[in-house]
């Protein structure tokens, strides 16, 4: 007995020894009553087809239904007395106990800087808090604890219950759509463990709680391949700290984040407290000066030990973007660039330019800017990356960004389009009128140019193109269908059109057309610019996608300065935000474009698979001139849009500057012999390879119904937007 007495001493010695090893930050069960018992069960099964998309095939392969019962079984064991295995050792000593409260203290300013604009103008929780009482464990990274939620959201984790009293719907409607999208939810794509698997690059819609896979969306996780992930380059209009930490490595992977923030104090503390987590994680705050309003470009480059990933989401690092609240969808695009070894060179193109282009203008380092060169671009020979730069460009700057930017990659790719349509999606509408459509519909056809100087300078405003509004389709929600959506009233809060603005006599509501979502009750966060024409060559179809809205804020402003100073008389664009896209060709074009982005006289084949026959309508927009592609900087462009003056006056205008002023509109007579190609025109069906979606076509113009009103229907009646200007998101 005695020597039992000593076997049991010498084995609870082992156990405190081995207990003091660990962490002093104290790691708290998860306490769960008896009543949630099958319904945590349900949800976890469901949370478990996300996480299985994650881990390798053998280990998917495992039952759901067994996985969720372990993870019940394994949560009660931590809270029935077994003291072994849910009693932590506490931190030694009085130090070690402040320690622990400053990091959760300074985790918890960051969440706060970072989250104020994000809880005034973001959707909120769908239901009541679950029953499921967590305390949350933390996890070290660097020197600092972080949150460490579940996998997946708190809508995955909720009953069904809870999810009815959210939504308007009963627990058993909710159960049966569950048990529906059960099999459709675990068709997750491949997993990768960082392995090239989109060299061509790929478009997608973000995946949503509730709503079948198909295999054309895609879920963070799947995105960031945590399990490889090296270094994450990561910018984003809002963060939600907490959440993103859940899906990465804190421990393996370094982190640099691009934020948004104007104010210098709180950018400092800002900047302060996340790089007080570790040694790990940097902060960068692109410019915005004068009247610069945010960084809203979302771009993401993705460090694995074989690969850059490019990625270009529309979505904000917070958890309702990437669809786990079930309320809203976005677009993001992959690129995967081979990893080069080591003594080869890599090859320049347009994309790769660009890209570095606009990463010194937010200023990060050079050590970012030189990681890029260890990777091959070729890939990205066939897109070109679209940006926007907050402030003033001139002279030869000017083509690079902004609509300018964008038409200047049109003519890069030869998609220049004549008779084109043009459909875009947009979540956020600024003051728009006819001349600034009429100056983003000539962008996207690629016939904005101005002429320059021999020294590159710019004196002349280029006239407004015409424009004919039957061309131009501007898609976004009504009230009504907000109202129904899955999330409902509460969860329109990063869709934005002011009443003031829409109610103008000189805003184009003619153009605007229902958005419905392919997806049944989703709300749309997406950013999408849809062409379809012709050319000299034959049809042509390409989209855009990012995080640029319809507004001047994101695509720029064009004026000649007239303020005294070395630049009196010269004309230059200014875009109040950061934006960054990317020009994805569908028909024609990119075939005939290098890799160094030369352009081919052959131009694109043409493909008359997927095009028909449409009536003329006897305007014809003057294509770009054939001989000018090597002047591609001399191009410039316009857009303008005004958040609370009148339509006429800008504050570009107000400083003595001269905006562009609208052209005579002069119709041209058809010339069919001139036109061999004008009378077809892809059909919308010529996009689906790309992306099936996000919104339903043909679809009917708002007319009499009462377009979304977020300030009034979120934030009540005559109140103004919290956190700055909110038409950006």
């Amino acid at each position: 007995m005695e020597d039992e007495d000593e076997d049991l001493k010498r084995a609870i010695a082992l156990s405190m020894a081995d207990g003091e090893a660990q962490s002093s930050a104290p790691r708290e069960p998860i306490l769960i009553e008896d009543s949630d018992d099958e319904d945590l069960k349900q949800a976890i099964a469901l949370s478990l087809q996300g996480y299985n998309a994650d881990k390798p095939s053998t280990e998917a392969s495992n039952s759901v239904a067994m996985q969720a019962s372990q993870s019940v079984n394994m949560s009660h064991n931590a809270t029935t007395g077994h003291a072994s295995s849910c009693t932590q050792p506490n931190a030694t000593g009085l130090a070690g106990l402040d320690r622990i409260a400053m990091e959760q203290e300074r985790l918890a300013r960051v969440s706060a800087r970072t989250c104020k604009r994000q809880r005034e103008i973001s959707p909120p929780a769908l239901s009541r808090p679950s029953k499921v009482t967590r305390t949350l464990g933390t996890r070290d990274i660097g020197n600092v604890a972080i949150c460490e939620a579940q996998t997946g959201s708190d809508q995955a984790t909720r009953s069904a219950a809870t999810i009815a009293d959210g939504i308007g719907k009963t627990a058993a409607e909710v159960a049966t759509t569950a048990a529906a999208t059960t099999t459709a939810e675990s068709m997750s794509l491949p997993v990768s463990d960082g392995r090239i698997s989109y060299p061509d690059g790929r478009l997608f819609k973000t995946w949503a709680f509730r709503q079948a896979r198909t295999g054309t969306e895609i879920k963070i996780e799947e995105v960031l391949e945590r399990r490889t992930l090296k270094t994450a380059l990561l910018s984003s209009f809002q963060v939600d700290f907490e959440w993103l930490f859940t899906k990465l490595d804190t421990q393996r992977t370094n982190f640099q984040f691009v934020l948004s923030e104007k104010d210098a104090t709180r950018r400092a503390a800002l900047k302060a407290d996340l790089e007080s987590l570790g040694p790990n994680v940097k902060a960068c705050f692109p410019p915005l000066e004068g009247n610069a309003n945010c960084m809203h470009s979302k771009l993401m480059l993705l460090f694995h030990p074989d690969k850059l990933r490019v990625a270009v989401p529309s979505a904000n690092l917070v958890p309702y973007d990437w669809g786990e609240g079930g309320i809203m969808e976005n677009t993001a695009w992959l690129i995967d660039l081979p990893r080069l070894e080591e003594g080869i060179d890599h090859e320049e193109t347009p994309f790769l330019d660009e890209l570095r282009y606009f990463l010194t203008k937010q200023g990060l380092s050079d050590t970012v800017l030189r990681s890029l060169d260890r990777f091959e671009w070729k890939g990205t020979s066939k897109y070109a990356f679209v940006h926007s730069i907050t402030g003033p460009s001139y002279g030869k700057s000017m083509p690079r960004t902004g609509l300018m930017g964008l038409s200047t990659a049109v003519k890069r790719l030869c998609l220049t389009a004549s008779d084109a349509h043009v459909d875009m999606a947009a979540s956020s509408i600024g003051a728009l009128n006819s001349k600034q459509l009429s100056l983003l519909s000539a962008a996207s056809r690629g016939s904005l140019s101005v002429t320059s100087s021999a020294d590159g300078t710019v004196t002349s405003l280029p006239p407004v193109p015409d424009f004919d509004p039957s061309r131009f389709r501007l898609y976004y929600p009504t009230h009504d269908y907000v109202k129904t959506s899955e999330g409902g009233i509460p969860s329109g809060g990063t869709i934005w059109l002011k009443r003031a603005h829409y109610t103008r006599p000189t805003f184009p509501t003619t153009v605007f057309r229902q958005y419905i979502s392919t997806r049944k009750g989703l709300l749309s966060h997406c950013k999408l610019i849809f062409v379809r024409g012709t050319n000299v060559q034959g049809p042509v179809a390409y989209l855009y996608a990012g995080s640029a809205n319809a507004s001047e804020s994101a695509w720029g402003t064009i004026v000649s300065d007239n303020k005294p100073g070395p630049k009196r008389g010269q004309v230059r664009i200014t875009c109040r935000n950061w934006e960054a896209g990317v020009l994805i060709p569908v028909l024609g074009g990119p075939s005939s474009v290098s890799a160094d982005g030369a352009v081919s006289k052959s131009g694109a084949a043409a493909a008359t698979d997927d095009v028909k026959d449409v009536v003329s309508d006897g305007v014809e927009d003057k294509a770009p001139d054939a001989g000018n592609e090597a002047g591609l900087d001399r191009e410039i462009e316009e857009e303008e849009e005004t958040a609370s003056n009148a339509s006429t006056a800008t504050d570009d205008n107000e400083d003595g500057n001269q905006p562009i002023e609208q052209a005579p509109q002069t119709s041209q007579t058809a010339q069919p012999a001139q036109r061999a190609h004008t009378a077809q025109v892809p059909d919308w069906e010529v996009f689906k390879p790309t992306i099936d979606g996000p919104f339903k076509v043909p679809s009917d113009p708002i007319g009499d119904n009462e377009p979304w009103y977020c300030e009034e229907s979120v934030y009540g009646r005559g109140r103004m937007a919290m956190g700055g200007d909110e038409e950006e998101e």
